[in-house]
């Protein structure tokens, strides 16, 4: 039955059954007109005028003829008999003589190359006669020796060319590395009077934050305050700028002998910014920044390294131009940032001293701050 393993595989109505649940669980499929239908392939394939190669005998190799020279060789066993239901004569007679008629009207079929008629090998190749011709003009000049020498003598020239350039190429290496660097590195603009570093604050360094804020309460009008503040309002904002990934930075002296980070350290200033606003109204870009030296670290470039480490936090791509260490880690380097738009400094000054607020206004210019605008006669403090 030819369709008895097709069987196996329908139900009652002819419909093929859904596959099992495990697969393991079927044996693997045999068929078993397997052999006979590879027998009834090969034996169509045979009659289709295919040719087949038949071989007799295994040829021999050995030169039983002294008149056979060496050639190449060519078994017997490969003499087609038919090629295309065609005598092979008539088949290269109608197909590949065509093609070959107009390149080599001589072409033969190789088994018309044999040396004898018992001969496993071909005629050999005719090799031309390659001797040199003595009356050619450049045959004279080889043998005088006018081709080849000065042939020669042109590669010595440019070989010695090669090692001149060469020397020629180390020895001003060699005194590149000799003579002292002639790029000088750029120098710091920033670079402070004290020796310092920056970094974020901590909790540890509110109360050093606050008597430098209070200190400018009582002494000038930079802030507005009238009345000293405690340390906890101070930790309050400190929160609040945390929260919104707000950068509050603090300056610290450096001991003579510094080499790590010291529980006693010296805050010489501090600067932060802080929102405009909250989420819900349009100032949420904006950003107010302001900065604070100890008083007695005045006009030391403390100011000014603090200001480039805030913008370095709040932008990016701002680069800072020197200055002092940074201490602050990967944290505002990588994903800390707060997405801001636009930095205000607000900067108050006294009627009395208008010199120090240009000085100051030339400082965030060189920052690339610009000016908006001026208000005057705004507000009464220690007066």
């Amino acid at each position: 039955d030819p369709y008895q393993a097709v069987r196996h595989m329908v139900d009652w109505e002819g419909n093929l059954l859904p596959p099992p649940v495990e697969w393991v669980e079927r044996s693997t499929f045999h068929d078993p007109r397997f052999y006979e239908t590879i027998n009834r392939w090969v034996l169509k394939v045979s009659n289709a005028g295919q040719h087949l190669i038949k071989v007799d005998t295994e040829p021999t190799f050995q030169y039983q003829h002294s008149d056979e020279t060496n050639g190449e060789l060519a078994p017997r066993s490969w003499v087609p008999t038919t090629i295309d239901l065609r005598s092979a004569q008539e088949h290269w007679a109608h197909t590949y003589k065509i093609f070959l008629e107009d390149e080599d009207p001589s072409a033969r079929p190789f088994w018309h190359l044999y040396q004898t008629n018992r001969s496993n090998c071909l005629n050999p190749l005719i090799v031309p006669d390659a001797r040199v011709d003595p009356t050619d003009e450049g045959f004279k000049a080889y043998n005088k020796d006018n081709g080849s020498h000065a042939k020669s003598i042109l590669y010595q020239q440019k070989l010695a060319k090669k090692r001149n350039g060469l020397a020629k190429f180390r020895e001003e290496e060699r005194r590149f590395k000799a003579r002292p660097n002639p790029i000088a590195p750029p120098p710091n603009r920033l670079r402070p009077k004290v020796n310092m570093f920056v970094r974020p604050a901590e909790a540890r360094d509110l109360d050093q934050i606050t008597a430098i804020y209070n200190w400018y309460v009582n002494n000038s009008v930079l802030v507005p305050e009238q009345e000293d503040i405690s340390s906890s309002t101070m930790r309050s904002r400190l929160r609040t700028m945390a929260d919104a990934r707000l950068p509050f930075l603090v300056a610290v002296a450096k001991a003579s002998n510094y080499n790590a980070r010291s529980p006693d350290e010296t805050i010489i200033g501090f600067g932060h910014a802080d929102e405009m606003g909250d989420m819900k109204n349009m100032w949420w870009f904006t950003v107010d920044m302001e900065i604070y030296v100890h008083h007695d670290f005045l006009t030391k470039g403390v100011g000014k390294n603090l200001l480039g480490r805030l913008l370095f936090c709040l932008d990016p791509n701002f680069q800072v131009d020197g200055g002092c260490d940074w201490d602050g880690g990967e944290d505002w380097m990588y994903g800390n940032r707060r997405l801001v738009g636009n930095v205000l400094c607000h900067v108050p000054y006294a009627t009395t001293d208008v010199a120090r607020a240009a000085w100051v206004g030339g400082l965030l210019e060189r920052s690339h701050f610009e000016k908006c605008g001026e208000m005057k006669d705004i507000g009464v403090k220690l007066g």
